[in-house]
């Protein structure tokens, strides 16, 4: 007979884990209302197992599983009945020990009672018709990996059987029952998501702090975690390690590691990506590497922040208010220095000058201005001469400005003021003497505000005649585009007259090519017009050509699709126990959605956070994405997730999408039970003695039938029937499926 010493019978400690499980070879697991530190325990489902008897041991087991199905990281109370196969041992206060081959499996918390009675009496036993109940807790190891495991139950006796050697007791033993047990699941290795500012400003000659926050997404707790940081030629590593060593983080949790760098004081302009690895291992010394992740720094180079964009010109006036060809005309303007950064040796000098018609009043090559302090306005005065062969109506003026920062690096800028009103000479103009005319596009829009890549959209644009005193004539306008085609009509117009300072509206119907991206295209406006000069000599043929290039702002069109969209697995959900929601994300637009990430409103939450990061998804390229969410309501539930995703612009975008799903209620056994209460198998009959179960029919010497056996069967598949039928009720109703005792007795 097999022993074994007392001394192995010490008590496992219970781990404590919460979860879900899939019952076995048709038994089911359910969560049951017992708490433990907070966590739920899950109740495997027993049902009548009729004699179940294995070789290497004497128990014999007549109710409960013999195979479970379970999830790595999860805890089970099961329950189950065992008779002793040999009819002529007795086992007195049997004690029973679990324990499996390797530690991903651990046995504990283990009761034991008389099958037919509540509580452990001094005169109980185990022999052949005497059965006994245990009910203990299986905790699977996070460790687990999905496959076959299992552990054993064995039995000893509470009397001494003999004494060793060394006169220790040794006791009588069953030796093990083996319990099958094959893992679903396993608990996803540990995986760390870019939780923070994945984008970073900088300046040149600074200092720049990049905090790095990851959060562990994984169900396995990460050891021994490290987090580097890639380097680039524009920042030099500064009081931090590019390389630093974290804390152990537990699965749900999140660290931030800080790296400082000293941006090169030269440094252009250009964004950086630094691409971050995380380094860990699992408590088993699996390790694990990840280098998916990428910080963005934008640096803002010597040249950015010292640009010619810090230098505004307003409040521009012109005196006298219509100039005469041959006179001087004086602008003032305010000169603006509205960046941070002070100016020294600020120059200002014309261009284009003679082109425009005007001419230099003195040799000064240019005005030295000296110092201009950031935040500061100085006042600029400037005279300049109208030329005899200056058009009449508006002229440009374009004033270029020069200086240096205080590194001593150059800066340039640019800013165009117009002279309205020109008057031109009588003498002037062209060989007749005739002002000749200049047409300019003024203004110019669409009828939407925002031009979409394959919209259509009505373009219209002003064309004015500048001349105060000269007509144009017999005018030619042509639109032409490579990004935009015309979809009804011409794209030629013809005008038979403008008059002098006067402007003519036309309008044309567009369409953006579906092909574009986020950005400023051209669209050419060309002009070919004839003015009287005539009038002066008999020539004709005055034409005159000129094209204005003009600019629209087209955004791509922003095409993100989710589909096939699944809340939960093969089972319905159930209040407040987590389950998965699935779909696959499209990108079928043509640029990069950056910073993708789900948030969950509605009738569910997310169970692992505030939001669900997906990363950054190709354009053209589909993005299968799980994670887990929780319901918070029974019966038919609404999950609204919401997609947050990065345009080309850099702004945020969200689509949001909405699915319908039925909800277990939790409190009657489908899943999630705050009330604590173990919920009794249906099928349970206290009566019944599987004792009997050889030959239910036969009394004790063998011949006539006993009927005082079959009386608790009978009992039994009548009252199982009569559940049912209450069962069936209730769920037609929609009530509550625990019933009250005394209507079930009605």
């Amino acid at each position: 007979m097999r022993v074994f010493k007392k001394a192995a019978a010490a008590a496992l400690a219970l781990l404590m884990v919460a979860g879900t499980v899939i019952g076995g070879s048709g038994v089911q697991a359910k969560a049951a209302g017992m708490l433990i530190s907070g966590n739920p325990i899950i109740t495997v489902d027993s049902v009548d197992r009729g004699k179940i008897r294995q070789e290497d041991s004497l128990l014999v087991l007549t109710y409960g599983p013999d195979k479970i199905k379970v999830e790595a990281g999860k805890t089970y109370r099961i329950v189950q009945r065992f008779v002793l196969a040999d009819p002529e041992i007795t086992y007195n206060k049997p004690s029973f020990f679990g324990k499996s081959e390797n530690d991903m499996i651990t046995v504990s918390n283990i009761e034991v009672k008389q099958y037919d009675t509540e509580t452990v009496t001094s005169g109980m036993r185990l022999r052949f018709s005497t059965p006994v109940e245990i009910s203990y807790t299986i905790h699977i190891s996070e460790l687990a990996k999905t496959g076959k495991l299992e552990y054993g139950l064995t039995a000893y006796d509470s009397r001494v059987s003999r004494y060793d050697e060394n006169k220790n007791p040794v006791y009588s033993d069953t030796g093990a029952f083996k319990i099958s047990v094959e893992v679903l699941s396993a608990c996803t290795e540990p995986t760390f998501v870019l939780t923070g500012n994945p984008r970073i400003s900088a300046k040149a000659g600074e200092y720049v702090d990049i905090p790095v926050t990851l959060t562990n997404k994984g169900e396995l707790d990460a050891y021994d975690v490290h987090v580097s940081i890639g380097s680039a030629t524009a920042l030099i590593v500064s009081d931090t390690l590019v390389k630093q060593k974290m804390p152990m983080t537990p699965a749900g949790e999140s660290f931030t590691a800080n790296f400082r760098f000293l941006v090169d004081a030269e440094a252009k302009s250009e964004r950086l990506s630094l691409p971050i690895t995380v380094s860990c291992r699992d408590l088993s010394g699996a390790a694990y590497t990840e280098t998916n992740y990428s910080v963005v720094v934008d640096i803002a180079g010597i040249e950015e922040f010292t640009s010619a964009s810090s230098f505004v010109v307003k409040n521009v006036t012109q005196s006298p208010e219509k100039p005469q060809a041959g006179e001087n005309v004086t602008i003032t303007f305010d000169l603006e220095n509205n960046g941070d950064t002070d100016f020294r040796n600020v120059r200002i000098f014309l261009g284009n000058v003679s082109s425009n018609g005007f001419e230099p009043i003195d040799s000064n090559p240019y005005i030295l201005i000296g110092d201009l302090k950031a935040r500061t306005v100085k006042k600029m005065t400037l005279t300049y001469k109208c030329g005899k062969n200056i058009s009449g109506g508006t002229n440009p003026l374009t004033i270029n400005f020069t200086g240096e920062d205080k590194h001593g690096a150059g800066v340039e800028g640019t800013a165009t003021v117009y002279i309205l009103n020109t008057v031109p000479s009588r003498s002037g103009g062209d060989s007749t003497g005739v002002s000749k005319p200049k047409l300019m596009v003024t203004d110019f829009g669409a009828d939407i505000d925002d031009i979409l890549a394959g919209s259509k959209f009505n373009f219209t644009f002003k064309i004015k005649n500048t001349n105060d005193e000269t007509v144009a004539k017999n005018i030619k306008v042509k639109v032409t585009s490579s990004n935009f085609s015309v979809t009804a009509g011409s794209n030629t117009f013809f005008v038979s007259e403008i008059l002098p300072g006067e402007e003519v509206a036309l309008s044309i119907n567009l369409k953006a090519s579906s092909t574009l991206q986020t950005g400023a295209y051209p669209i050419n406006v060309e002009m070919e017009y004839e003015y009287d000069a005539e009038t002066k000599n008999n020539e004709t043929g005055n034409g005159v050509t000129a094209t204005d290039e003009l600019l629209l702002q087209v955004n791509e069109l922003l095409r993100a699709q989710c589909e096939n969209v699944v809340v939960g697995d093969w089972k319905s959900p159930s209040v407040g126990v987590p389950c998965s929601l699935t779909f696959e994300f499209y990108n079928m637009g043509r640029s990069t959605l950056n910073n993708v990430y789900v948030t969950v409103e509605g009738d569910f939450e997310l169970a692992t956070g505030n939001s669900h990061y997906i990363g950054n998804v190709g354009p053209g390229s589909p993005e299968y994405v799980e994670c887990s969410v929780r319901p918070l309501v029974s019966g038919e539930a609404v999950c609204t997730f919401i997609i947050h995703m990065e345009d080309s612009n850099g702004d945020e975008v969200t689509r949001e999408n909405t699915t319908t799903v039925y909800v277990e209620d939790g409190g009657n056994g489908g899943g999630y039970n705050p009330g604590g209460i173990i919920i009794d198998d249906p099928g349970f009959d206290p009566g019944y003695d599987p004792g009997m179960i050889d030959n239910p029919g036969m009394d004790d010497n063998g011949g006539k039938t006993n009927r005082k056996f079959l009386r608790p069967l009978v009992i039994g598949i009548v009252v199982a029937a009569a559940a049912a039928v209450v069962i069936v009720v209730v769920v037609v109703r929609k009530k509550k499926k625990k019933t009250d005792e005394e209507e079930f007795d009605d």
